[in-house]
């Protein structure tokens, strides 16, 4: 039986002078690493803005052009697996393995049997089926390959968020809730672990919106304004 994991179990590195050097604040990395859509991230470091990207995992520094090579360690105790899960990109959204949407045939495989399949060989192949339609996820070029017309699509493997222990943030809601800030809520744009990287950033303000409304926050008086309504809200920033 897999053993739930509950405490921090990755490390992100650089290797820098010639030896891997742990990057401070890494649940921030990691917090965007487990989001599908998420190609790349920028951190602001000592020696310069780097910009990581997630599916080559190697990092550019914007100031010096040096390519630092990035990598993410994990480190579980016997008994304890990681939870991976696997994705494709269907048009303009990214999709789990196994997770059948509305209207959609479910696929025959799911994230954990794709897994299982990749740590037996990363650079093989495993076939599954979606309704009567035949596909081959293809490990090394990490792609999925239509059988009938060869149409391929991109393929991620990201593992699923854990409790990192990071910052939450919260605003302060009309009907006096603190509630945190999430993709799922009223199609918000950033959640927590975007706004406490600009936080680290020492940004006095930053910007985003929902379907409806376009906000700033101001890291200095801890509100939250609607830039149409004027209606300022308290925000707040939550140790864990």
């Amino acid at each position: 039986m897999k053993t739930r994991i509950t405490s921090k179990h990755f490390e992100w590195q650089a290797f820098i002078n010639g030896r891997w050097v742990p990057i401070e604040n890494d649940y921030v990395i990691e917090a965007h690493y487990t989001q599908p859509g998420a190609k790349q991230i920028k951190l602001n470091t000592s020696s310069g803005c780097v910009c990581v990207d997630f599916d080559l995992l190697h990092g550019t520094n914007m100031t010096s052009q040096c390519s630092p090579n990035i990598r993410r360690t994990c480190n579980l105790p016997p008994g304890q697996t990681e939870d991976m899960a696997w994705y494709f990109r269907d048009n303009q959204l990214w999709k789990e393995y196994g997770r059948q949407s509305s209207g959609t045939f479910p696929s025959s495989v799911s994230s954990k049997d794709i897994e299982l399949q990749f740590l037996q060989n990363p650079q093989g192949s495993i076939s599954f089926t979606v309704g009567s339609t035949g596909y081959t996820l293809d490990f090394a070029s990490m792609s999925q390959i239509n059988i009938t017309t060869g149409m391929a699509r991109n393929v991620r493997r990201r593992p699923k968020l854990q409790s990192l222990g990071a910052p939450r943030w919260q605003f302060l809601d009309f009907d006096g809730v603190w509630k945190d800030y999430s993709r799922d809520y009223n199609r918000c744009n950033v959640a927590s672990c975007d706004i406490e990287l600009l936080y680290r950033q020492n940004l006095q303000k930053m910007s985003f919106a929902t379907w409806s409304f376009e906000y700033e926050i101001s890291f200095t008086s801890m509100t939250q304004q609607n830039l149409e309504t004027n209606t300022m809200r308290k925000i707040r920033r939550l140790e864990q």
